[in-house]
């Protein structure tokens, strides 16, 4: 059995949402991230699974995780 690079994109966890303090990011592969503004602005980008957010306004954010195969995954994100 292999594991499709669409099945990998499938596990991966991002919580809470929406959050007031810090995003955890779960993933079975290393990932980079990416933290978009509603412009298109990339205000983070880095490879830890726990990213501050509390510096940021309320509204809603793009995250953007993109794997060593360059695969990418987006999620919508709620600042409180």
């Amino acid at each position: 059995l292999t594991i499709s690079d669409n099945d990998l994109l499938d596990n991966i966890r991002v919580f809470p949402n929406p959050t007031m303090d810090y995003i955890n990011i779960m993933t079975p592969d290393t990932y980079n991230a990416e933290i978009f503004n509603a412009t298109g602005q990339k205000l983070i980008s880095t490879n830890k699974n726990k990213i501050d957010i509390r510096f940021f306004s309320n509204g809603n954010y793009f995250l953007k995780l993109k794997d060593s195969k360059k695969n990418i995954k987006t999620f919508t994100i709620i600042k409180k």
